[in-house]
């Protein structure tokens, strides 16, 4: 709902400096490029920053379909009345400027504490004496990080973005309603199966991109006796119980606007109270701002140029 989508030129020079670094000629015609291996165009991890050339992969502004170059023009034009759903897990960032699924490792408290002096910087990693607000251990640098990230320190979104953005639409659209979420249930997985494959380590990943989904469209099997869906997932009984809820709470704001319903924690809603909902090894509700944490990942946001004024 912020940003900046490339305008039609801009975007043909990006895509032509990166078929370049893919050995074609920057002006290669259509039909050249269809009738590549398609695997040349997955370079590495397949990632957008590969190799340090931007792979495109963002809208592109051409007037019809994106109507807009500006990402907020587009939201006060075109959705603003909308109710929305928003929320990202626990495990796709971690506190760093640049954008990189899943966030780069952080593997000792000496790291963890250097992280934010570059991202937030000194005057409010000190106002805020982030080394005894956040204590922590090598062993738990990481995953303290991850969480840093989801919740909003990091240089891409965040959750404290979208509960800033609920309280921007409350005000502008006070019919429209926001809902925002972290997904932070790390999927169950079998040790043996780590590192095979597609298999992936929940111990390095946590709840990665993407974790959630088998939750929110209740697709997740468990079998007694039998073989789990995906057979690598050992689903305990909470995790059929968080899917069913979670799933209730996507059909309920499908139908109405609002996620809550009969059987369900309440949802607050992401408005003046900045409330939010946190999906874990429990559901657990927060209906507003809490203590110092908070407000230091909101004073933070609100260094963000492109985020629309209250």
């Amino acid at each position: 709902w912020i940003g900046h989508n490339a305008p039609v030129a801009e975007a043909e020079i990006q895509g032509m400096n990166f078929i370049e670094y893919l050995g074609f000629d920057r002006n290669a015609s259509l039909e050249e490029l269809r009738a590549a291996d398609a695997e040349i165009f997955n370079v590495n991890s397949g990632g957008p920053f590969d190799g340090g050339v931007p792979k495109p992969s963002s809208m592109v502004y051409d007037g019809v379909w994106v109507p807009d170059e500006d990402s907020a023009v587009s939201m006060d034009k075109y959705c603003g009345h909308m109710d929305f759903l928003i929320g990202g897990n626990y495990g796709e960032s971690a506190m760093q400027r640049g954008f990189i699924l899943g966030g780069s490792p952080i593997k000792s408290a000496e790291a963890f504490y250097a992280a934010p002096k570059e991202l937030i910087g000194e005057e409010l990693y000190n106002k805020y004496d982030f080394e005894n607000l956040f204590p922590t251990t090598d062993e738990e640098a990481g995953f303290l990080s991850k969480h840093l990230g989801a919740e909003g320190l990091t240089g891409f979104g965040g959750n404290m973005k979208n509960r800033y953005f609920g309280q921007y639409r409350a005000r502008r659209w006070p019919e429209s309603k926001t809902w925002s979420y972290i997904f932070s249930r790390v999927p169950p997985g079998n040790p043996e199966e780590y590192g095979t494959g597609d298999r992936r380590d929940p111990n390095e990943m946590l709840a990665w991109h993407s974790a959630e989904l088998w939750y929110m469209f209740a697709s997740l099997r468990r079998n007694e006796g039998g073989e789990n869906v995906p057979p690598i997932r050992p689903w305990t009984q909470w995790d059929v119980e968080l899917a069913d809820k979670m799933s209730s709470y996507w059909a309920n704001f499908i139908k109405t606007g609002d996620p809550n319903g009969e059987g369900l924690p309440v949802w607050p809603r992401s408005d003046e109270s900045y409330g939010w909902i946190d999906f874990a090894d429990e559901i657990i509700p927060h209906p507003g701002m809490e203590g110092r944490k908070d407000e230091l990942i909101r004073e933070f946001i609100l260094t963000d140029p492109n985020l629309p004024a209250l």
